[in-house]
């Protein structure tokens, strides 16, 4: 069996049963642009090479590849012929055929007709005794060369294709006018013909999906490309969209600088959908999507700490300012007068200083990333962060209720996965924020990194408040109480860095805790507990 003809190579045509067969074709054969279809700037120029030989055991030990043979009558050149003698038209026709290369036979119909020469596999039969039988022999060649590298170049494509989609280190795809996957790379996909024949909303719905489904819509009706559109990913579990593929093909070869050691989740990436059009018409579109989880989360670590930058910009030129000049004035008076109660007012200036600094390093230190989190025991740490607080006659409970769902429930509360220094100062300034402004006994000398909550119809004057921490079925957990509560118009304002309603206060406590809950990746919820409270809800973010 003859290999595939190379369509980088000239176009091969071999005369069998004479010495000169560029005879037959005077003027040569030109296929001209319709050789090459892959674009290669290796492919020939379409001009036929033609050789001959007299016989075809040599036509079948001529190394590859060859296009096309020419069969004329062989063995056959004696003034007398027998039956015996026609007969050998017909084995040296199967010989070739049995080649793989298609064979023409231009003989005399009485030598081989069409009939037989088809039966016994020919290509085509051109009866050399017929007047135009030289051109009709040239068209029908051509014909034959032509349809056979243009079946080349498109196995070519399609191989080059398959090239492609088997190994592309990006998310590429292809899909029809309905928004249905028809190819897609597995770069990043653990199983990609669960993708084939499905839409993004088939496969994943929700609001995301909803929003590239819309994109597909816009790129098929209207013919317009879609560059460079940051999406979310819209299953960026390390299962279904992740790296780990990548890591698994090319292990050792990676750049370590741009993918971490760790194949985890992608979860955005940087699209592109141009039309598929064939005949002028829009039949589809091809996509593709680049990793760009590592500088969206660097660009939004980044904003945090501008975010940051300017709020402490802030903070220092108008909270320590005040108190600064507290202090300065009192030092002064105490200069003229010598009053010593002047300098008791410039210690509790300083300390108030003191305290706003030691706020605003916290703040800084706790805003890094998580990048390395560990298991931790979620009801030992509660319990050590209870102990450094001064909780007074205030309780703490822990709700296993809800810890079913957690991947470890053999300590009560389970683990979580964080840093223990930050995650216990957290339930610290929580516990202290709770006791402080939820009994009687505490408000009177609130804390200045508290909010205070004020007062709801369910509130109690009962001197010992109640603390609650929970697990909630996502994984993520609660802090509640049932003291005064935080009225509904201030839920969404007491995170912020700066507010307060304590005279005294510069409200850096809860804000601490969201910049804590921020750095492992989790958003706070603020809002009222079953007995009429406050709760404190850290719910896992699906993406950073």
């Amino acid at each position: 069996m003859s290999p595939p003809p190379d369509s980088a190579s000239p176009p091969r045509l071999v005369v069998v049963g004479s010495d000169d067969g560029a005879e037959l074709f005077p003027d040569g054969i030109d296929l001209g642009d319709a050789v090459d279809t892959t674009g290669s700037a290796d492919a020939a120029d379409g001009t036929v090479t033609v050789e001959s030989v007299p016989t075809v055991e040599r036509a079948v030990s001529l190394p590859p590849a060859v296009d096309c043979f020419v069969l004329l009558p062989v063995d056959v050149g004696d003034a007398e012929t027998t039956d015996g003698d026609r007969d050998r038209t017909p084995s040296a026709l199967a010989t070739l055929v049995d080649s793989g290369v298609p064979v023409v036979v231009f003989a005399p119909s009485a030598t081989l007709d069409a009939a037989t020469a088809f039966e016994v596999g020919a290509a085509d039969h051109v009866d050399s005794d017929r007047p135009d039988a030289t051109l009709v022999l040239r068209r029908r060649v051509e014909a034959l060369l032509r349809r056979r590298r243009s079946e080349q170049s498109r196995r070519e494509s399609r191989r080059l294709l398959d090239v492609v989609f088997d190994h592309a280190p990006v998310h590429l795809y292809v899909k029809d006018r309905d928004g249905r996957h028809l190819r897609v790379t597995d770069a990043y996909l653990a199983d990609r013909s669960a993708y084939l024949g499905k839409t993004d909303t088939e496969l994943y719905p929700d609001a995301d999906s909803d929003s590239t489904y819309r994109d597909d819509m816009s790129v098929v009706e209207t013919g317009k490309p879609i560059l460079d559109k940051l999406e979310p990913v819209l299953d960026p579990s390390a299962e279904q969209f992740s790296r780990a593929n990548l890591h698994e093909k090319y292990d050792g070869v990676l750049n370590q600088d741009a993918l971490d050691d760790d194949p985890g989740p992608i979860e955005w990436v940087l699209t592109s959908k141009v039309p598929w059009t064939e005949d002028g018409e829009v039949v589809g579109l091809v996509g593709v999507g680049i990793d760009m989880t590592e500088r969206e989360r660097a660009k939004r670590r980044l904003e945090r700490q501008n975010d940051r930058l300017e709020e402490f910009a802030s903070i220092v030129s108008h909270d320590l300012r005040n108190p600064l000049s507290v202090a300065q004035g009192n030092l002064e008076l105490y200069r003229r007068t010598g009053e010593e109660s002047r300098l008791d007012a410039v210690q509790t200036a300083h300390a108030r200083m003191e305290r706003l600094v030691e706020n605003l390093l916290r703040l800084a230190r706790l805003g890094q990333i998580v990048d390395d989190p560990e298991p931790v025991p979620l009801e030992r740490l509660v319990d050590d962060a209870w102990a450094t607080v001064d909780t007074g006659t205030a309780t703490l409970v822990s709700d296993t209720a809800d810890t079913a769902d957690t991947a470890d429930t053999t300590a009560g509360l389970g683990t979580l996965a964080g840093d223990p220094d930050r995650l216990r100062q957290l339930f610290e300034n929580l516990f202290r924020n709770s006791v402080e402004h939820g009994s009687t006994t505490h408000r009177s000398h609130a804390r200045d990194d508290s909010v205070e909550h004020g007062s709801t119809p369910d509130s109690t004057d009962d001197d010992t408040v109640e603390v609650r921490v929970g697990r909630r079925p996502d994984g993520g957990f609660y802090v509640a109480d049932d003291g005064p509560g935080i009225p509904s118009e201030d839920r969404d304002r007491v995170l912020e860095r700066g507010y307060t309603t304590h005279e005294e206060g510069n409200g850096l406590g809860l804000s601490i805790v969201e910049t804590i809950a921020e750095a492992h990746g989790w958003t706070v919820e603020v809002g009222r507990s079953d007995r009429g409270g406050a709760r404190f809800d850290f719910v896992p973010r699906r993406v950073a």
